[in-house]
């Protein structure tokens, strides 16, 4: 099983400390299902784009936010890569984190 971010205890074993890391940034995957959050920030910010996507690798599932797409042509099956992109502003700190994007 795969969890991210990483867990120190694992769900099905409760073994500590005792996994291996796994990859996702060089992954592909594509978008199993999606919302667009209409009610979540100010109603002049863009659509924010909540997605699942499934991972090349087998039965691994990313719960994730997407960027760099227009709402209107997002679908399932579409093919998506990950990125490493701003995800907040505040208290004069930027914060970043991954998130999904179509593939280019």
């Amino acid at each position: 099983m795969i969890t991210f971010p990483i867990q120190r205890v694992c769900y099905n074993c409760q073994a500590k400390d005792n996994y291996d890391e796994v990859r996702l940034s060089d992954k592909r995957g594509k978008v199993f299902t999606f919302s667009l959050d209409n009610l979540a920030g100010r109603s002049d910010d863009p659509l924010i784009p909540q997605t699942v996507i499934e991972s090349e690798l087998e039965n691994t599932r990313i719960y994730c936010v997407m960027t760099d797409f227009d709402p209107k042509e997002i679908k399932i099956d579409m093919p998506v890569e990950m990125t490493f992109r701003r995800f907040y502003e505040g208290t004069g700190m930027y914060i970043y984190f991954w998130k999904c994007r179509p593939i280019r």
